[in-house]
């Protein structure tokens, strides 16, 4: 799911670590499409984020199927 803040635009995962060099062309770009220009940022997890978002997933849904379990009687 993505979120979207126009003041913010973080770039996450492997790519994050390039936000030096893409982050140039990406304000060029985005400032001929709107009004306001974003920040853009580096996101703080780097190359883990997409392993700690599966891994965020998996518990959410871990935790949804021990705590539904837990409720249904029989």
């Amino acid at each position: 799911a993505a979120v979207i803040d126009p003041a913010l635009v973080v770039i996450g995962g492997g790519i994050g670590t390039n936000t030096d060099l893409l982050q140039p062309p990406l304000e060029q770009a985005l400032s001929r499409t709107i009004p306001t220009a974003p920040t853009i940022v580096a996101g703080e997890l780097g190359e883990a984020a997409v392993l700690t978002g599966a891994i965020e997933t998996a518990l959410d849904t871990a935790r949804d199927l021990v705590f539904e379990r837990r409720g249904q009687v029989g």
